[in-house]
């Protein structure tokens, strides 16, 4: 469970894989499993690894940095983060996501 900055509060949190990848044209790398969490300041990914002793690895994607939002896919919908590379997310109703995204990053600025 993240830590959360002052005045800071959770909006949406789901199940998620994460995929990344650094430029437009490239394959996505592999994927991670975890936890995709929406606060008023930030988008967090815990990703659990290890099978018999677990560990969580946190990425954090600060509204700063985040260009542009969308959401892909026909049938296996993806939400799209363009921030330091492209952060593809499969997280259970990503139009919902992308929307709260949105407007929690034009509340920030």
């Amino acid at each position: 469970m993240p830590i959360l900055m002052k005045g800071e509060r959770e909006l949406l949190r789901d199940s998620a894989k994460h995929w990344w990848r650094q430029y437009l044209f490239q394959k996505y790398g592999s994927k991670a499993h975890g936890t995709l969490i929406l606060t008023n300041k930030r988008l967090i990914f815990e990703e659990v690894t290890g099978l018999i002793s677990k560990s969580t690895k946190t990425k954090e994607i600060s509204f700063s940095i985040t260009k542009n939002v969308s959401v892909t896919g026909l049938i296996f919908k993806k939400l799209v983060v363009e921030a330091g590379g492209l952060h593809a997310f499969k997280v259970k109703n990503a139009p919902q996501w992308a929307i709260q995204l949105q407007a929690a990053i034009q509340q920030k600025y």
